[in-house]
C-alpha cells in the first residue's frame, strides 16, 4: 500500500514539474533551467560512475552538451559544459572533450568552475597527444609491414 502512495505520489509531482515547465517556457528567466538541472544530477546519479563504462558516459556528455546550449544564460551552463567535457573524456571521445573545455573557458572563463576546467584542460591536451602519437606509430607499421 505504502508503495502505491509512493508512486502515486511521484507521478503527481512529475506532472507538477511538467505544469511548471511549461509556465516557465512562456516566461523568460523561470525555473526551467534549474528543473532540468536537477534531472541531470539525477541521472547522473543513476548512471554511476561513469569513468569505467564509456557508454553512460556518452550519453551524459551528450545530455550536458544539449544542457549548456538549451541553457547558456543560466548559472548552471559553466558547470553542464565541465560535465560535458569530462564525461567525452571517459568516452574517450577527446576532441569533444577539449572543445567543451575551451568553450566554457572562451564563454565562462570568469566563473569558479573556469578554474577546474584549465587544469582538466592539460590532461585532456596530454591524452589526445599520447592517442594522436599512437596512431602515427601504427601507421607507420602499417607502413612497414605494407611496403616489406
Amino acid at each position: 500500500a505504502r508503495r502505491n502512495e509512493y508512486a502515486n505520489a511521484l507521478k503527481k509531482a512529475e506532472e507538477k514539474f511538467k505544469e511548471v515547465e511549461q509556465l516557465d517556457a512562456e516566461k523568460k528567466g523561470g525555473f526551467a533551467d534549474r528543473i532540468e538541472f536537477y534531472r541531470l544530477v539525477g541521472k547522473m546519479s543513476e548512471k554511476g560512475d561513469i569513468r569505467s563504462n564509456s557508454d553512460a558516459a556518452k550519453e551524459i556528455a551528450s545530455e550536458c552538451s544539449s544542457f549548456a546550449e538549451k541553457f547558456g544564460e543560466s548559472e548552471f551552463a559553466p558547470t553542464t559544459l565541465f560535465w560535458a567535457g569530462y564525461s567525452y573524456f571517459f568516452a574517450k571521445e577527446y576532441k569533444k572533450s577539449l572543445e567543451k573545455l575551451e568553450k566554457l573557458l572562451k564563454d565562462y572563463g570568469d566563473t569558479s568552475v573556469a578554474y577546474q576546467a584549465k587544469r582538466f584542460k592539460e590532461q585532456v591536451e596530454n591524452k589526445l597527444k599520447e592517442e594522436e602519437k599512437k596512431e602515427e606509430e601504427k601507421k607507420e607499421e602499417e607502413k612497414k609491414e605494407g611496403g616489406g
